[in-house]
């Protein structure tokens, strides 16, 4: 008996949507493509002279619901009895969820729906109906229970000091031993970005980002590091040989690119950095007004020991109305 032998008469009377379906998430696995699926479902249909009135093709996951718009479209046709049965490769393409499991079983209910065909079986019957329910339930299990595993291997990583992810900027990945390497390119830029902040070279991570674009410190993919990324390159314990994960801290197998010393001391000046400063003087206008040129806030300023005055933070680094002063008396009128 081959793959396509079918102990069941046909059903002249049914209208399949066949349907296929490849993950985005399973492009590479080793999982049938969308043209290998159709070729089997179209010889299959050819075989059993099974009338086929939609074929669908999608490339979506099916862990979530309401996520396969092409699936709807299926179901939706089955409802309005355009079509009364579906020919897939086997269950788990339909649904890895239990409520689109529940909605095609409420189409079986219904008598919408009165069969599901796959190259190895033929739903059709109450009895049948057990069956792909235990299909439906181990498809919508797998994916919970991957993820378990895999959040497991990579907590047993991190207790060995390998890396578990994606090696940060100044690193690469080295897949062999579970663990990352510096970058002989781009470590060379972190230890510095460490060092200038340390030593103060520099008067913010703004300064630090133009200083070291200018030294010629670029992604892997040749764009410029923005100060958002070395703002979290100087608050990541990985670079002196920390892995952080789930609030816990490790010693990592990886080499340092710091010590823990700099690390501590770049940490106290970004917390004093960020640390709001009590404002010595109060000004009447400051939290109200925005500039008309680039939208930032005004801030304010004593000049002579006793005049205010009002002028752009340039927040955006593009706007030069900072350098003009209004004076508060023009302001209140």
């Amino acid at each position: 008996m081959n793959q396509y032998d079918d102990p069941f008469t046909p059903n002249p009377n049914l209208r399949f949507v066949a349907y296929c379906r490849k993950s985005s998430e399973e492009d590479g696995k080793q999982i049938q493509s969308l043209d290998t699926q159709e070729r089997i479902l179209t010889e299959l249909s050819q075989k059993y002279n099974l009338k086929v009135v939609k074929l669908l093709r999608e490339q979506k996951s099916a862990k979530d619901d309401n996520n396969r718009p092409l699936f709807n479209l299926m179901l939706e046709m089955i409802e309005k009895q355009e079509a009364n049965a579906i020919l897939v490769i086997h269950a788990d393409r339909l649904s890895r969820n239990l409520i689109e499991a529940g909605k095609i079983n409420k189409l079986f209910d219904n008598d919408q729906l009165l069969e599901i065909r796959t190259p190895y079986n033929r739903y059709c019957s109450v009895q049948d109906l057990l069956h792909i329910g235990f299909d439906f339930l181990f498809a919508s299990h797998t994916p919970r229970d991957n993820s378990i595993k895999i959040k497991q291997g990579m907590d047993t990583k991190v207790n060995q000091g390998g890396w578990p992810g994606l090696a940060p900027i100044g690193y690469l990945n080295d897949r062999l031993n579970h663990t990352i390497y510096p970058d002989q390119i781009r470590a060379k830029y972190i230890t510095r970005a460490f060092e200038y902040y340390a030593s103060q070279k520099v008067t913010g991570i703004k300064q630090l980002e133009k200083t070291l674009y200018e030294q010629g410190f670029r992604s892997k993919y040749g764009y410029k590091v923005r100060k958002s990324t070395l703002a979290r390159v100087l608050r990541n314990p990985v670079y002196y040989g920390i892995v952080h994960r789930h609030g816990k801290q490790y010693p990592g197998n990886h080499k340092p690119l710091i010590s823990k010393s700099i690390w501590n001391k770049v940490q106290k000046l970004l917390d004093d950095t960020n640390r709001s400063k009590k404002q010595k003087h109060t000004f009447l206008y400051r939290d109200y007004l925005y500039c008309a040129q680039c939208g930032c806030k005004i801030t304010a300023t004593i000049k002579k020991g006793k005049y205010h005055y009002y002028y752009c933070t340039n927040g955006r680094g593009q706007c030069d109305q900072h350098r003009k002063y209004l004076n508060e008396d023009k302001v209140q009128n």
